[in-house]
C-alpha cells in the first residue's frame, strides 16, 4: 500500500498555556472550534456522497437518505451557530466577546436571511434535530403521491432503508414551504440556493474561527508562531473527494 502526504500548519497549545485565558474566552473559542470542525467535517461526507443516479429508484432513494441526512445535519449546524453569535453578543460584561460577535455577525448579515436561510431554519428543529409528531402531521397533506413508500430490509442492518420517512419529514416538508410554488424549475433554484447557502455559510465560519482565534488566543498569548508539518500516511485516508465516493451499501456485518 503506497504512502500519502498531507501538510499542515499547526500551533502549538497545551493546558497549562490555555488556562491562564479568561475562561469566558476560552470557552466561547472551544465552541466556535467545535462549530467549525463539525461543519468541515459534514461538508466533506456530503461531498463523498455526491453519488450518480441510477433511475434505479429503490437505489436512487437510498442514495437521497445517505446524501440529505448529512445535508439536513450540515444546514442545521450552521443555522445554530448563527444563534450562539447572536447569544454571545448579549454578554455586555465582555466588550471582547462582544465586538467579536458583532463583527462576525455584521460579515454574514446578508447570509442570516434569504431562501437558504429560511429553508435552514425550519429544517434544523422539526427535521434535523427533532422528531415532531405535529411537523408530521402538518407535512402529511403535502406528501407526494409518487414517492418511494417500500420498506427496503437486508441481512446487515446498516443497509436498510425506509424512504417514507424520508417522504413524510423531508420532501413533504420541502413541499410545504414551497406549497405556493407548483414549478419544478422553480423549487429546483430554491433547493440550489440551500445548497449555496450551506457553502457559504461554512466559508464563513472558517474566517470567523480565524477572528475569533486571533482576538482570543493568538493576541492575548503575545504569539502567532504556526509551523509546517507534514505527514505520510497511508493512502486510504487522504483521497479527492471528485474521486472518492462514499458507498451507499456496506457488504460487512455489523455495520
Amino acid at each position: 500500500m503506497s504512502d500519502a502526504k498531507i501538510e499542515f500548519q499547526e500551533f502549538d497549545l497545551d493546558w497549562n498555556t490555555l488556562k491562564g485565558l479568561p475562561k469566558n474566552h476560552l470557552v466561547v473559542f472551544s465552541v466556535v472550534s467545535f462549530a467549525v470542525s463539525e461543519v468541515n467535517a459534514l461538508r466533506k461526507l456530503f461531498l463523498a456522497q455526491n453519488h450518480p443516479y441510477t433511475k434505479i429508484p429503490s437505489i436512487d432513494s437510498a442514495g437521497n437518505i445517505a446524501r440529505f441526512v448529512l445535508l439536513r445535519t450540515w444546514s442545521a449546524k450552521l443555522f445554530e451557530f448563527l444563534e450562539f453569535l447572536k447569544s454571545i453578543e448579549k454578554r455586555k460584561n465582555d466588550a471582547i466577546i462582544s465586538e467579536l460577535s458583532r463583527d462576525s455577525q455584521h460579515q454574514v448579515n446578508n447570509l442570516a436571511k434569504g431562501e437558504g436561510y429560511e429553508v435552514a431554519r425550519c429544517l434544523r428543529h422539526e427535521t434535523a434535530n427533532h422528531y415532531s409528531f405535529d411537523a408530521a402531521i402538518k407535512n402529511y397533506p403535502h406528501i407526494s403521491e409518487d414517492g418511494d413508500f417500500n420498506l427496503y430490509t437486508h441481512n446487515f442492518g446498516g443497509n436498510d432503508f425506509f424512504p417514507i420517512g424520508e417522504e413524510l419529514m423531508f420532501n413533504a416538508r420541502l413541499n410545504r414551504k414551497w406549497r405556493n410554488i407548483p414549478e419544478k424549475q422553480e423549487r429546483d433554484r430554491l433547493f440550489n440556493d440551500w445548497l449555496g447557502w450551506c457553502l457559504e455559510m461554512t466559508d464563513a465560519l472558517v474566517l470567523i474561527h480565524a477572528r475569533f482565534a486571533h482576538g482570543l488566543i493568538f493576541v492575548p498569548l503575545g504569539r502567532n508562531d504556526m509551523k509546517e508539518t507534514c505527514y505520510q500516511l497511508p493512502d486510504y485516508l487522504v483521497g479527492d473527494l471528485y474521486d472518492v465516493i462514499v458507498p451507499i451499501f456496506t457488504e460487512r456485518a455489523g455495520a
